[in-house]
């Protein structure tokens, strides 16, 4: 069983826009417990909420 410390950890992503701009974003482990796939629909999201520029993202990466 995950404790939930580990659940409420952040993990930065690096988003890429098609002009070359890159941005970074961090989610929670919670919010990734179905993978990292859901690291696009998290940077989106954070784009209608203005935290990140408009744009078209062509890659979000984990940072390790």
């Amino acid at each position: 069983m995950r404790s939930r410390s580990a659940d409420t950890r952040e993990v930065m992503f690096i988003v890429e826009y098609q002009d070359g701009r890159i941005r970074y974003v961090t989610a929670s482990n919670r919010d990734l417990r179905n993978g990292d796939r859901a690291a696009l629909a998290i940077a989106s999201m954070k784009q209608q909420d203005g935290e990140i520029p408009e744009g078209a993202i062509i890659s979000v990466k984990r940072v390790h």
